[in-house]
């Protein structure tokens, strides 16, 4: 069985909008003049966390699926914990 270059691709992009609407949302839910700092450095984690989960996906296709869907599941917890730490540092900001 060949490389699917669109299945590839596929995973690829929504693996990208998935990240970048992560970043538009703490864009959007974040008080930029309070919490700028913060507010960089979590941007930061998700486009790297991001770019790191599409190479995933694109190396674990090389495999087979099952490895694609343990990409996504992992994205998905590290994206959780991500958004409830950045969550944690935003509310230790507020209260200093």
């Amino acid at each position: 069985m060949g490389l699917d270059i669109k299945k590839l691709l596929a995973s690829g992009l929504a693996l990208f909008i998935y990240s970048a609407a992560i970043v538009i949302g703490l864009f959007i839910f974040t008080d930029k003049t309070s919490q700028g700092v913060m507010l960089f450095i979590s941007t930061a984690i998700f486009l790297v966390f991001g770019a790191v989960m599409i190479v995933l996906a694109f190396r674990a296709y090389y495999r087979d699926e099952f490895a694609v869907r343990n990409a996504y599941a992992i994205m998905i917890a590290l994206t959780v914990i991500l958004f409830f730490t950045s969550a944690y540092f935003s509310l230790l900001t507020v209260q200093c």
